[in-house]
């Protein structure tokens, strides 16, 4: 249990150091605005969920209870996709009067000013440089983010039904990503920081991203900033869902093909 809490406690400083850092230099003339008491709210909410959820404690004692360790590798891939339904999207629909501002649509997931041929003009060209990235040792060491090789039929499945459960479970786990960030760091906070909110977000975002290969560390930066430009003009986080879960995918479906 003092692990857990050690563990919990490090991840809020990490994530703590990431946010409020850029976060004071975009406010370095704007003071007043650490008073308010739905910053402090919400961007602890984010620091809080995201070290919980990065410790991992809860799969331990489940996982341990297997004796093949084959099954230990696909129950624990999909207990850590599974996690945010726990630790984002329940808090989030008990919290969501605190959350919302007035005339947001229901956690942020509307569809009236999205433009998906837009969002299908910025995917393309990730999709290719995926393609191309899924030729480099790096890259494969990484992804697929499923190892089929060191997988089993888990409770009477076969393995390839496992890959394509596990799949949908992961890009769906993408949903909450973007709540988290370009949710409740942007939409969230606009009313307070307005389009300033961008920044520590894209901050805190990147170092998400940390152990992750460079590439795909850098592109966080870049990536995390125009998903929160499209979310801030359209209200909506579905584009920046409709990217995250197009590129993970092919990501995941290039390394396949290589395996």
């Amino acid at each position: 249990m003092a692990k857990n809490f050690s563990g919990i406690l490090w991840y809020m400083l990490f994530y703590s150091f990431a946010y409020f850092t850029l976060l004071a230099w975009v406010l370095k003339d704007k003071k007043d605005i650490w008073k308010s008491k739905r910053l402090w709210l919400l961007s602890l909410g984010v620091v809080f969920s995201l070290s919980v959820s990065a410790t991992y404690f809860y799969i331990s004692p489940i996982v341990h209870s297997l004796q093949d360790s084959t099954h230990v590798y696909v129950l624990r891939k999909l207990l850590v996709n599974i996690r945010n339904i726990f630790f984002v999207a329940l808090p989030a629909i008990l919290l969501w009067k605190y959350l919302k501002s007035k005339g947001d649509a229901f956690f942020w997931f509307s569809f009236k000013k999205i433009k998906f041929r837009t969002y299908l003009l910025f995917l393309m060209p990730v999709v290719v440089l995926a393609f191309i990235a899924s030729y480099s040792a790096s890259f494969l060491s990484t992804y697929p983010t499923f190892k089929p090789q060191l997988s089993s039929d888990f409770l009477g499945i076969a393995k390839s039904c496992w890959i394509w459960i596990y799949e949908t479970v992961y890009v769906f786990d993408f949903v909450w990503v973007e709540f988290l960030f370009r949710g409740i760091l942007v939409l969230g906070l606009f009313s307070v920081l307005g389009k300033d909110a961008i920044i520590p977000m894209v901050s805190i975002y990147c170092f998400l991203h940390f152990g992750k290969p460079l590439g795909e560390a850098i592109s966080s930066v870049f990536g995390g900033y125009i998903l929160g430009v499209l979310a801030m003009y359209s209200r909506s986080i579905v584009g920046g869902c409709f990217l995250h879960m197009g590129v993970a995918l092919s990501m995941d479906i290039f390394a396949l093909i290589k395996i």
